[in-house]
């Protein structure tokens, strides 16, 4: 079946010869298309450089893909900064507290054994910050070998020579407390006594006109006061003697034991003779943003 000719494409008779009609577009691939077989055999073609612009393009990063990285990475960085700086808090957090419960323990375990050791009856409160109380001297009591009970019966009271149950006696010189029913009469020295002489018995400055109930004696020591003051408990001294406290106890003076302190309270219950007295402490640190409580109770001796 014969076709008509395509009118893009026709061949018209001009004389003896036949003309062929080229098409524009035709013509232009035909163009680029040797351009592009120019380039492939020649890099160093004039048009080499597009070439080149072509393929390193097509190998690199585009404006938009630097921008997504880039904002990638500060949301790493900042998620990644975040979790650094936590873990820095955390560590810190952790330091202070252990740092404060150090400091604190220290301050209570001080307390607590002084307290514990104090002269039955000599304690004080002088407001809820401010406790005030006779030292008894352990140590002496133990290298001297007494045991602080006295065998003479209290029918023959008033008396200036005690004998000690284990033959010992208290050195020449020692404060010793005999009945001591409030702190009163220890910081006034009525119940202290001086020994003046030591040789199997030991006798006193001055007769003791009050036997105690259990026959007991204190070699004593000092007097002690635990108290607030600008933010830190203070420990503070005094010397005694047969006529009780030398000095007086003033606000500020002392050793601190635990600074940072926002919270101290002292309580003190005298019980009966057949019950030992209860102190009890308590205190708070604040240090860094963080803040610890302590709480003890401490049972007195009470067999004046």
């Amino acid at each position: 079946m014969h076709r008509p000719s395509s009118s893009r494409n026709k061949i018209r008779p001009s004389g003896e010869e036949a003309v062929v009609e080229r098409h524009p577009c035709r013509e232009k691939f035909a163009l680029g298309f040797a351009l592009w077989k120019a380039l492939q055999r020649d890099p160093l073609h004039p048009f080499g450089c597009a070439r080149a612009w072509h393929l390193s393009s097509s190998s690199g990063f585009t404006l938009i893909e630097l921008v997504i990285v880039i904002v990638l990475l500060g949301i790493m960085g900042s998620m990644g900064s975040e979790f650094i700086s936590q873990a820095f808090i955390g560590f810190r957090s952790a330091n202070s507290r252990m740092e404060i419960f150090e400091e604190g323990k220290l301050a209570m375990m001080r307390i607590e054994s002084e307290i514990r050791n104090a002269i039955p009856n000599a304690v004080t409160l002088q407001g809820t910050t401010d406790l005030r109380f006779g030292l008894l001297s352990e140590n002496v009591m133990k290298s001297s070998g007494i045991l602080g009970v006295y065998a003479e019966s209290p029918t023959l009271f008033p008396l200036a020579t005690l004998t000690d149950v284990s033959g010992a006696a208290p050195p020449a010189g020692s404060i010793v407390s005999i009945y001591n029913e409030n702190w009163t009469q220890f910081s006034t020295g009525s119940r202290l006594f001086r020994v003046t002489n030591a040789a199997g018995s030991f006798t006193l400055d001055t007769p003791a006109s009050s036997p105690s109930p259990m026959s007991r004696y204190f070699i004593a020591d000092k007097a002690v006061r635990f108290s607030l003051w600008n933010q830190a408990i203070l420990r503070q001294t005094l010397p005694i003697s047969e006529a009780g406290l030398q000095g007086a106890f003033t606000d500020g003076n002392g050793s601190p034991l635990a600074r940072d302190v926002t919270r101290l309270s002292f309580g003190y219950v005298a019980n009966p003779l057949s019950r030992n007295s209860l102190a009890v402490v308590d205190f708070s640190i604040t240090r860094n943003g963080e803040t610890l409580d302590f709480h003890k109770e401490i049972h007195i001796r009470n067999s004046p």
